[in-house]
């Protein structure tokens, strides 16, 4: 299941590749690394440790107002109820959803982009430990975050709630969790 929804993303980053050579009206696609935190609650906190998340990103503008964006994410976190040596789990975000912009200039050649989105993925939680399996949940979020533009330089601040099926390795069970995540991203225009 991974690998398909890897492999789903990969096409859509082709294919979104594709439609911005083909349509000299539509902007070519916008490429971002990310670095931030992943913060579990709840049930979530109590099963995973806080810790830091890197990320990529593509998007396309649809619209004046809205761009499509895909997005893949690693967690490299560490399992409260794991005994023994090796109590990693390594979590990979994959998700794609719509976000919706507004731009302002603020002077001095700055603009500025509060931006919303949403989407769907999925989220694959690969347990180090010996005789542990990865397993795989779906996701979706509800992002906010900003943009400034400073000449050729773009800072991104967004915040992710996440909401999934976390399927417990220890019982089986599945249960809603969420988390939520803080990201700082930039690229060059």
């Amino acid at each position: 299941m991974f690998h398909r929804s890897l492999g789903a993303i990969g096409l859509a980053l082709v294919a979104l590749t594709r439609v911005s050579a083909q349509d000299s009206d539509v902007s070519r696609p916008e490429l971002q690394l990310s670095i931030g935190a992943f913060l579990p609650r709840g049930n979530m906190a109590r099963d995973l440790r806080t810790a830091a998340t890197v990320g990529a990103h593509a998007r396309l503008e649809l619209m004046d107002f809205a761009r499509g964006i895909v997005s893949v994410g690693w967690t490299p976190t560490s399992a409260t109820f794991l005994s023994g040596s090796n109590d990693e789990v390594h979590i990979w975000h994959y998700d794609a959803g719509i976000e919706l912009i507004s731009s302002r200039e603020i002077g001095g050649g700055a603009t500025w982009r509060p931006l919303a989105g949403g989407g769907l993925g999925g989220r694959s939680y690969d347990y180090r430990a010996r005789g542990r399996e990865t397993v795989t949940c779906a996701t979706v979020y509800a992002a906010l975050g900003s943009e400034l533009q400073v000449g050729g330089i773009v800072y991104r601040l967004e915040g992710r709630g996440y909401l999934s099926g976390f399927p417990s390795p220890v019982t089986g069970h599945r249960e809603l969790r969420n988390d939520f995540s803080l990201a700082f991203g930039l690229r060059r225009l």
